[in-house]
């Protein structure tokens, strides 16, 4: 789910992507899946380049959200909690 903001910025906020309601904590959400770039920099090694499904709507104000579906389940990852590190690759 990226915020309104950087959806706009991106210019996604104006694709035809597929329309949905998501239903969040905070409410409910009109808005469109889009297909969109993303780089994930890296500290250290190489950053990676994937297509991801993202939710846009102009109505989320809110902090952008990574998500299984979508984002994590198109690369390889690793959590190391007491380095508090995220560890990444292609798949």
């Amino acid at each position: 789910m990226l915020n309104a903001e950087v959806a706009a910025a991106s210019g996604l906020l104006s694709g035809e992507g597929v329309k949905i309601t998501m239903k969040t904590r905070v409410g409910d959400f009109d808005g469109r899946l889009e297909e969109a770039a993303l780089t994930i920099v890296a500290d250290e090694g190489q950053s990676l380049d994937v297509n991801a499904r993202v939710f846009v709507s102009p109505d989320w104000n809110y902090p952008t959200f990574i998500g299984y579906r979508g984002l994590l389940e198109r690369i390889r990852f690793g959590l190391d909690p007491q380095a508090n590190s995220f560890h990444f690759g292609g798949y």
